[in-house]
């Protein structure tokens, strides 16, 4: 049996989402294959939970609970000062959504404690992270993106005036390195738009402002490599939503249990069949391009006939199985492919040589 972390929540304003994401694969998880362990990652710690209940996590209690951290493959769980248990890990399953979980360095953690895990590598997390920088990526591989202007608070005025001679009103005001919409507002004028970068600078040191496009559809895509190297796609989904945004309450309170599989849709999304085949493709495209890992799901929007490249999400909500399902993933699936992937990729990167030998430091003397 091999021990599998699923590991959860962390320093970002989505944690509460993640905690539902790993319940719901830990659930799916084949407990015939693996002994699974909960960590809870809360502020500055990783902490080992005692279940997979989402109640011990809506009020966790960190006093009592056991500190572990990682190093050289294994989990090292700290009983009290004295006393420490080492367990071999098999993978890490990121169930982080934003912050350290998706911005690559939690990745980066894993890879210099010698640890799989199944998420997006440092390079590619921080990339799909950054929605500005992922912009420019993705224009770099020919595909539409929506104009849009960086801001700090420091600038924010002056780009404010930028935005509004390039872009014009109505703009989309968002942190630039946070998902599920939180702290994105819509701005028609310029107070406005100040209001709503206050909320945004609240989140993150840098906001976006974006054309704000209207009489579009949002789109997603969900994406994921198979132990047998192929991309697997979902069919595209339309998520439904009363408001002038997919917001946060739309994403994770519909239904009677809330998490995202619960959330308004159309799926398969009722557009043309081209449409459908290019979203698909472009998907396909971003995931080999930037060598991703794992489930991820891609966000378009299409307006006026042109299909925009949204974002990245690399450790999206659900881990995206309610729409891989539909290619034929279950989630016991997603976790194992996810897992074996993970593995495989390790073991791989063993193999390459980490260190030259060279005779530069014999006889060297700082002094002359």
């Amino acid at each position: 049996m091999e021990n599998l972390v699923i590991i959860f929540g962390g320093n970002s304003p989505e944690s509460d989402v993640s905690v539902i994401t790993a319940m719901q694969a830990a659930a799916a998880a084949d407990k015939g294959k693996y002994k699974l362990y909960p960590v809870y990652y809360s502020g500055d710690r990783f902490y080992l939970g005692r279940t997979f209940e989402v109640s011990e996590y809506a009020d966790f209690d960190r006093k009592n609970a056991k500190i572990v951290t990682f190093s050289d493959g294994n989990m090292i769980i700290c009983k009290n000062a004295l006393s420490k248990k080492t367990v071999k890990v098999h993978c890490v399953l990121n169930c982080c959504h934003g912050g350290d979980g998706e911005n690559g360095n939690l990745a980066g953690y894993f890879e210099t404690t010698l640890v799989p895990y199944t998420s997006a590598k440092p390079l590619a997390a921080a990339v799909s992270m950054d929605k500005y920088l992922s912009k420019i990526v993705f224009s770099g591989l020919g595909l539409d993106v929506v104009p849009a202007v960086l801001a700090t608070e420091k600038n924010f005025s002056e780009k404010l005036c930028e935005a509004e001679e390039k872009i014009g009103y109505p703009l989309i005001v968002k942190p630039v390195d946070l998902g599920s919409s939180i702290g994105v507002k819509i701005a028609k004028d310029e107070k406005q738009a100040g209001e709503a970068a206050k909320v945004a600078f609240v989140f993150s040191e840098k906001v976006l402002l974006e054309k704000c496009l209207e009489n579009f559809t949002e789109l997603n895509v969900a994406a994921m490599r198979t132990i047998n190297g192929s991309v697997a796609v979902s069919p595209v989904e339309r998520p439904v939503f009363k408001g002038e945004i997919f917001d946060f309450a739309d994403k994770y309170l519909a239904g009677e249990k809330g998490g995202l599989e619960e959330a308004g849709r159309e799926f398969p999304a009722k557009i043309p069949e081209a449409v459908a085949e290019k979203a698909q493709n472009i998907a396909k495209k971003i995931y080999e391009e930037l060598e991703f890992s794992g489930p991820v799901r891609i966000d378009f929007m299409l307006s006026g006939g042109t299909l925009y490249v949204g974002e990245v999400n690399s450790v999206p909500g659900s881990l995206s199985a309610y729409l891989l399902e539909a290619a034929d993933i279950s989630f016991e699936k997603l976790v194992d492919e996810a897992v074996l992937f993970a593995r495989a990729e390790f073991e791989r990167k063993k193999g390459l040589q980490k260190s030259f030998e060279s005779a530069i430091l014999k006889g060297f003397d700082i002094k002359k």
